[in-house]
């Protein structure tokens, strides 16, 4: 071949070349922009919660762009949004095999898990998600992931669980004052009422003003039946939140509480007889409206506390000296009150703690 036809041979075979690699790229680019496009019309159908279009939107975007993660999270996502877990979940895990780490999958594998009632999968995924890597706005998001799975362990009856993963989550905040009032509140949710007093004094110690820490730490100090603590935090807490009506029914349901529990220290004998009858009349008189009211007849037990409690009350005897069962006869009493007729209402509330607390 002559050198002049051979130039001629390679002249065209680059020119070949390079109009092939600019096919590719327009094929690739025109690949990447039907992908975005159908992913952009996805999330707008999803965010108007048209999520069964929006899946159809996303197979379409993965199905020319099939490496892209944003794509198949939302698939995932919209998926799981519709109820259908199992497809869901089968995207998930292909992308957490790609990334173990990633905190979004992590989390909507925890929820799947959840759903389907995998307790114990649905907890390490929780906590995969919340020690994994997030994609902005970390903290934040760790920290909700935090009280989510605080949520789900409540709804378990895992009181001991949540207490630990409250702790968990406050000792993480040493410095974040709201962080550890929502902690401290949590916890007197569940039941940990000691461990919330703590944390809203933590809270005092820096920020001595706050009237929500000292509110909390007034329904702490309550919950434990201190209510001499509590009301001195009560009166802290308005000091610094004046006329707050929340504040204010607290603290005379504690005043109420003080001026009426027989079993306080440093009582004189006339002082704690006259509060131990008074306890008594109380709750004769709840038992009373409670029969009326509701229209029952009283069980057999309770017209044999009520008798008990009223020979007492009529006995010459009684202005100055009760017997050592006096109470236990008022207990019974109100127990059959409450079996009765529920709950006590706010005019009986301090009659109830009181006598929560003398039963114990």
């Amino acid at each position: 071949m002559r050198p002049a036809i051979l130039g001629i041979v390679l002249a065209l075979m680059a020119g070949l070349f390079v109009i092939t690699g600019l096919l590719a790229r327009t094929y690739r680019y025109q690949k990447r922009n039907l992908a975005e496009r159908h992913f952009e019309t996805g999330r707008k159908l999803a965010a108007e919660g048209r999520n069964r279009e929006a899946v159809e939107e996303y197979r379409a975007a993965l199905s020319f762009q099939q490496s892209d993660r944003r794509f198949a999270l939302a698939l995932a996502l919209a998926l799981f949004d519709l109820g259908n877990l199992n497809e869901a979940a089968a995207h998930l895990v292909e992308l957490r095999e790609a990334d173990p780490n990633d905190a979004t999958v992590n989390l909507l594998l925890a929820r799947i898990a959840a759903r389907q009632g995998r307790f114990d999968e649905a907890v390490n995924q929780y906590h995969r998600a919340i020690y994994g890597l997030w994609p902005q706005q970390s903290e934040r998001k760790r920290l909700e992931t935090r009280f989510e799975l605080v949520e789900f362990l409540a709804s378990r009856g895992d009181r001991n669980q949540v207490i630990a993963e409250l702790l968990e989550t406050a000792a993480d905040a040493p410095g974040d004052s709201e962080t550890k009032k929502r902690v401290a509140n949590l916890l007197l949710r569940y039941g940990s009422a000691s461990h919330a007093a703590d944390l809203f004094q933590d809270v005092l110690k820096t920020t001595p003003g706050d009237a929500a820490a000292y509110r909390g730490v007034a329904d702490a100090e309550f919950a434990l039946g201190d209510y001499r603590a509590a009301q001195t935090a009560y009166r802290r807490a308005l000091h610094w939140k004046r006329n707050d009506p929340e504040i204010e029914r607290k603290l005379e349901e504690t005043s109420r509480i003080l001026a009426l529990d027989p079993t306080l220290p440093n009582l004189s004998s006339r002082q704690r007889l006259r509060r131990t009858r008074q306890v008594m009349e109380e709750t004769l008189l709840a038992m009373v409206q409670c029969t009326t009211h509701s229209g029952k007849a009283p069980s057999s037990d309770a017209v044999v506390a009520a008798e008990a409690v009223n020979k007492l009350l009529r006995s010459p005897a009684g202005l100055d000296d009760f017997p050592s069962d006096a109470l236990t006869h008022t207990e019974q009493l109100w127990k059959a009150r409450l079996d009765m007729c529920g709950p006590p209402s706010d005019a009986e509330s301090a009659l109830a703690a009181v006598l929560a607390k003398v039963a114990r």
